[in-house]
């Protein structure tokens, strides 16, 4: 039935067979008997299913620095320095300017990198202190947008290990991120429009700073009653929360990214040679059978990866792999040749 028509499936291969008069007296198979039949003989599609990331959705933000937007407006060609593409964070609640950093791109086709947020992220920590959310559209970077069952991605898990908790605008809504969107044309009118005296990307960086400066102190804005944004809402200068490049190892606490893969669930089909990739790691799994979806699990307590086959039975237990505080902070370099960066004076508090 199935080979004569291949859009059937099991629910209509059932129905037909109750309706045959021949098999009236016949005990019949269930509708999920027929389905694995059918999958066993490869007549069936395999479907991925579906996980989300354990992310809680973006709520409203009721004071400063509950949650910024970060987002790169869409490249653009600048004279004397070559492609590049601004990248953008600001305070939902105040409006404030907290970040704009011109990241070079190769190409014009060039897409910003983990590294490139980063740095623009570690410019606003040093100003304004960390924030509690960070609310961010599904690009590479900041979502596994090519799975059903996405696992998060180190920009992603940099973030919860800095306990600033990561959320996503919907899909197909640019909407959510108004204040970042909005943001891109008036930094870009402030920065690049008609501008074609840039010497270098140094200039270039320290205009941004200086262009950052004067919206959130001396520019009146609509949004913010015609005062500048910290003129509004002075308590945008700072969160509370500290931060410096030189202590931020001390800052990531790698407890709460356990705790979050913990929450997580995702599906994998095993390849041919008895591997599965899972946030760009590969996992061998002695005896599987290629083709096979495996369901993906972590257990904080011995920081490992359960794999499940389809009859809920572990049939693997292996050690995580890439999570550690050197490959969560990637590359602190770059950090220490902006004109923002200062070394602190070796006092504590006390």
């Amino acid at each position: 039935m199935r080979l004569k028509h291949p859009g059937w499936g099991p629910s209509t291969i059932l129905a037909e067979l109750q309706s045959t008069k021949e098999l009236a007296n016949c005990v019949l198979p269930s509708r999920s008997t027929i389905g694995l039949f059918l999958q066993e003989q490869q007549l069936s599609k395999s479907y991925e299913l579906n996980s989300p990331l354990p992310v809680e959705p973006c709520k409203e933000a009721k004071r400063c620095h509950s949650i910024w937007q970060v987002d790169g407006k869409g490249n653009s060609q600048v004279k004397g320095v070559g492609p590049i593409s601004l990248l953008n964070v600001k305070d939902v609640y105040s409006s404030a300017y907290i970040s704009c950093f011109p990241a070079r791109m190769k190409s014009m086709q060039g897409h910003p990198n983990k590294s490139d947020y980063q740095t623009a992220l570690r410019l606003g920590f040093i100003n304004h202190g960390l924030p509690r959310a960070l609310q961010s559209d599904h690009a590479s970077v900041f979502y596994e947008n090519v799975s059903k069952s996405p696992f998060p991605t180190m920009f992603c898990l940099w973030l919860i290990s800095l306990g600033i908790q990561p959320c996503f605008s919907r899909v197909n809504q640019p909407t959510d991120q108004g204040k970042v969107e909005k943001a891109h044309q008036t930094v870009f009118d402030q920065v690049l429009r008609g501008r074609h005296d840039y010497k270098n990307w140094n200039h270039l960086f320290e205009w941004c700073r200086q262009r950052r400066i004067q919206l959130n102190e001396v520019i009146p804005s609509r949004g913010t009653d015609h005062l500048p944004p910290l003129k509004k809402y002075p308590r945008a200068r700072h969160s509370g929360r500290f931060y410096h490049p030189t202590r931020e190892a001390l800052l990531i606490d790698l407890k709460k990214v356990f705790t979050f893969l913990a929450k997580g669930k995702w599906y994998r089909k095993i390849a041919g040679n008895q591997t599965v990739c899972l946030g760009g790691q590969i996992y061998y799994i002695s005896g599987s059978k290629p083709r096979q979806q495996v369901q993906i699990t972590f257990c904080s307590r011995k920081k490992c990866l359960l794999f499940q086959n389809d009859k809920e039975l572990v049939i693997a237990e292996l050690p995580i792999k890439g999570i550690s505080r050197e490959i969560l902070m990637g590359n602190l370099e770059p950090i220490a040749h902006f004109p923002d960066f200062q070394l602190e004076l070796p006092l504590d508090w006390e």
